[in-house]
């Protein structure tokens, strides 16, 4: 499978040399690098390379649904080392960290939340979100989430969390510690959705993304009709090696909702291996993109 360069940063490196009459050579483009933290190499293993560019593989951590007061890692990329504490936790409480309809994970977060204001200062971690008051979320597992992604970012001690200029409710004296109890082993990769990914007023996808849960090596991978007939095209990975990206060669053919056959075999960078076979609706996605992830129509 190639590898699509379109998303990636492209930095050239060109040194003009003039001795002795001779010509410079050709500028020399700079291998890319992904930088991982301690996190991602605990629950992820080695970040997937990229051909030019630089990026910051982190971790958020997203609690489970069928174990109150656990939480697991799911893999986020940046593209600059500014303020990336606060960009992660807008991800979280801003709602592009959703996963869909079962899977083991949940963002607690109301939707329209977002980060007012962090303070890091002498260990203790301080977050102002701004929430709708709204009594049904789960302000436990808001905190755990918070609390073991920040905790991620060198000596973290406290990590005290405002709600609307407010004290959490239920906070401790002093704030949330991290535990690395609460912290659940991540298992082997998973398919977490299949979507069309159509240009605004395009009545075909340009592309069908099946997306995974972390970066992947593919052993297998086979897209079919409902009824078992493969869909011709051509194959790639996107960048951050997250999802196999179809170009169908008959793409009038698709419609949201369609239903389509995918089997997969995939291992992540741990050698942790999953595979499944399952019968999706295509998803219906615009080609918009805010960090890199599709926002649904």
């Amino acid at each position: 499978m190639s590898v699509p360069i379109s998303k990636a940063f492209l930095l050239m490196l060109g040194v003009m040399i003039l001795l002795s009459c001779r010509e410079a050579p050709p500028p020399v483009k700079e291998a890319g690098f992904v930088e991982a933290n301690s996190a991602y190499r605990q629950h992820f293993g080695d970040p997937p390379p990229v051909r030019s560019g630089r990026a910051y593989a982190r971790v958020a951590f997203l609690p489970l649904r069928d174990a109150p007061g656990k939480v697991r890692a799911v893999p986020l990329f940046l593209f600059d080392d500014d303020r990336q504490l606060a960009k992660i936790i807008d991800r979280l409480a801003g709602g592009e960290l959703r996963h869909p309809p079962g899977s083991s994970l949940y963002n607690p977060f109301p939707e329209e939340s977002r980060v007012a204001a962090l303070l890091v200062a002498a260990g203790v971690v301080t977050i102002n979100l701004e929430m709708p008051d709204d009594r049904s979320v789960d302000l436990p597992a808001v905190a755990d989430s918070l609390v073991e992604t920040a905790a991620q970012f060198g000596a973290v001690d406290r990590v005290v969390i405002e709600r609307n200029g407010r004290p959490l409710a239920g906070m401790p004296a002093g704030g949330y510690r991290p535990d690395p109890g609460r912290i659940a082993p991540v298992g082997p990769p998973d398919l977490i959705m299949l979507v069309g990914v159509w240009d605004e007023g395009s009545d075909a996808p340009e592309e069908i993304h099946a997306s995974f849960d972390r970066p992947v090596t593919v052993g297998a991978f086979r897209l079919a009709s409902r009824e078992g007939d493969p869909i011709a095209g051509d194959l790639f990975t996107s960048i951050f090696d997250m999802a196999v990206v179809l170009h169908p060669e008959n793409p009038q053919f698709f419609r949201e909702g369609l239903p389509l056959r995918i089997e997969w075999e995939v291992t992540d960078a741990l050698g942790r291996t999953g595979r499944g076979a399952q019968t999706l609706p295509l998803q219906h996605y615009l080609h918009k993109t805010v960090n890199g992830d599709f926002r649904e129509k």
